[in-house]
């Protein structure tokens, strides 16, 4: 009977050490990531005029691409540009010069809606003479915008290459 009441008290021993040995914590970490892809991506293809007439408006297209992810409404708000005329609207410089030829950016083929930025909610609007286009709405593809440019006749401008740079601007 010693026997057997020294192997319990053995396995006790044994047990206690065991329970002892997984007693208190164990911590790791774990790394969580996940990617939220850009919701609204734009570009736009050059407006080139090429050749002026001295007499007659010169007309000519640009195209606007943006690519929502589905579901997403947004806005497209053009600037004033860089050589803004307050009180007579956008204008393409000669370079190293102050001639300028007057120009038109509008949403219809008709050319009578001229496109802007008037309603662009940041506050800083630069063009008082047209709103954005829009709301349109994103499916994840390629959404292409036409854009209706009109240059003024020269009349007496110095010859050379006249040149503006605007903003396209994607808001909702």
């Amino acid at each position: 009977m010693k026997k057997i009441l020294s192997a319990i008290a053995g396995m006790a021993l044994i047990l206690n050490v065991a329970v002892s040995a997984w007693a208190g914590a164990v911590t790791t970490t774990m790394t969580v990531t996940a990617e939220v892809p850009q919701a609204v991506t734009v570009s736009a293809t050059p407006m080139n005029f090429g050749t002026l007439s001295p007499n007659s408006p010169t007309m000519a297209t640009a195209t606007i691409t943006v690519n929502a992810a589905s579901d997403i409404n947004y806005y497209i708000a053009i600037d004033a540009g860089q050589h803004f005329a307050a009180g007579q609207g956008r204008t393409m410089e000669l370079s190293g010069d102050i001639e300028t030829v007057f120009y038109n950016l509008c949403k219809d083929a008709s050319r009578t809606e001229q496109w802007g930025d008037s309603d662009y909610p940041d506050g800083n609007n630069t063009y008082p003479y047209g709103l954005s286009s829009g709301p349109h709405t994103g499916d994840g593809t390629d959404q292409q915008y036409p854009v209706y440019g009109t240059c003024s006749p020269y009349g007496f401008s110095l010859f050379g290459t006249y040149s503006d740079v605007v903003t396209v601007t994607v808001f909702n």
